[in-house]
């Protein structure tokens, strides 16, 4: 909230989120299991509108995670999605 570090001037500080804050997003908020890519579970709350992980490198690929209720945010359709080199792969109408 206030911009500074979460540990005070602590040598670490600077770092304290560097990887693993990015870990929680992917798997958690957006649901992203490496070892089951079409297996989405986001624990992202039912009251957003929309929502999107967008060029993260996986094996060899590059996959896009997005959720768009009503298909008027990304102008990609309904529901929450899972694109694969630009190609939707799964598609499911609710979260």
């Amino acid at each position: 909230k206030t911009g500074y570090w979460m540990w005070g001037e602590h040598e670490r500080s600077r770092y304290y989120n560097h990887s693993t804050y990015n870990d929680l997003v992917i798997t958690g908020l957006c649901g992203f299991n490496p070892e089951k890519p079409a297996d989405l579970k986001p624990l992202a709350p039912e009251s957003w509108d929309w929502w999107c992980l967008d060029g993260m490198p996986y094996r060899g690929h590059i996959l896009t995670i997005l959720f768009d209720r009503d298909g008027s945010h990304y102008h990609q359709g309904k529901g929450l999605q899972l694109l694969v080199d630009g190609q939707r792969n799964v598609r499911s109408l609710s979260l």
